[in-house]
């Protein structure tokens, strides 16, 4: 890793998991980064009201929300409907053609060109990649799209918003959780701010005592299941974790529940490229230990091809509590 990928692991690995002196020395920070988001927000952005309805689904923490499988979940329910023509709009994060208008090819395109989310997403929907989220919106809408599904852009108050989905963390809520902005923390703006925009909330799992929250009381209540489909290949084994997501520690607490036994881990910055240097002495231990690599998805997408055959991938899909009540609601 370079200077700056060693510098995005520590902030999201160390620096954001707890709050110590140093966050609160990195306060008035903050205060200047809460102060430029709220002026570029509200005074340098106008909504644009699209021809599509647009679906917004995003969070109020710099990654590990649980939101691209919502966005999956979403595509899959919508798409349900043959009637409906449905697409999902996203920035490409780290892919070299985000600077264009790209529709997603998955038998022509790479990590590297749309970047890893792009590529989970069109496996189940139509996507389009784009720095500029409005033009990506106006080719989907030229290709026929009716409902489009804005993956992230919850800050992003340029664009007109029929329903904004706020995708959360039960975690969030707990006191020892680190919620100060960036860069003292990982939120992105307060928990309240985003909770106000938000006409439907997901949370991570069923927790009864948000519903007594009085941030959430009077807004739309889901929580997403996570259901891991290939358990067999997982359970009882020895396994090297890797991991380049934020939040990793989620995916670790996964594979133990899964009574998986982690020899040795290895995590990254989110959305980090891996090097085949990294990774021939990753699986290299692996061999000596005799077992495989365990992944996310969303890491398998940036693993060079020729280590697949060593890895093992946690596969899981998430359902919705209600979901014919969600889509009946979306479709309003």
């Amino acid at each position: 890793m370079n200077l700056i990928d060693k510098i995005a692991r520590y902030v999201q690995n160390s620096l954001w998991s707890e709050v110590r002196l140093v966050n609160y020395l990195l306060l008035p920070f903050s205060a200047i980064y809460s102060l430029i988001r709220n002026l570029r927000y509200y005074f340098y952005q106008t909504p644009i009201k699209f021809q599509s309805k647009i679906v917004c689904v995003g969070n109020s923490i710099s990654g590990g929300a649980g939101k691209t499988p919502v966005v999956i979940r979403l595509a899959e329910l919508l798409s349900d409907n043959k009637k409906l023509n449905i697409a999902v709009v996203a920035r490409g994060y780290k892919g070299k053609l985000s600077k264009k208008v790209v529709k997603v090819n998955l038998k022509k395109h790479s990590c590297n060109e749309v970047g890893d989310e792009a590529l989970l997403i069109a496996e189940h929907a139509t996507v389009y990649i784009s720095k500029n989220r409005k033009l990506a919106i106006r080719m989907a809408e030229k290709h026929g799209a009716k409902i489009i599904i804005l993956d992230d852009g919850f800050q992003d108050n340029s664009i007109h918003k029929d329903f904004s989905i706020l995708v959360i963390s039960t975690n969030i809520f707990k006191k020892q959780t680190n919620t100060f902005l960036i860069p003292a923390g990982p939120m992105r703006e307060s928990l309240k701010t985003s909770i106000r925009k938000a006409n439907i909330i997901i949370t991570s799992d069923k927790n009864h005592e948000l519903e007594k929250n009085k941030l959430i009381a009077n807004k739309e209540l889901f929580h997403q299941q996570q259901v891991i489909k290939n358990q067999h290949e997982i359970q009882g084994k020895e396994f090297i974790l890797l991991c380049g997501i934020a939040q990793p520690e989620r995916v670790e607490k996964t594979a133990k529940n899964l009574d998986a036994k982690i020899i040795k881990k290895y995590f990254f910055p989110d959305h980090y490229n891996f090097l085949n240097e990294e990774l021939e002495e990753i699986y290299n231990q692996a061999k000596e230990f005799d077992c495989k690599v365990l992944t996310t998805k969303k890491d398998f997408v940036r693993i060079n091809a020729k280590f697949h055959g060593f890895t093992i991938v946690i596969d899981y899909s998430i359902k919705i509590n209600d979901e014919g009540k969600l889509i009946k609601k979306l479709l309003t």
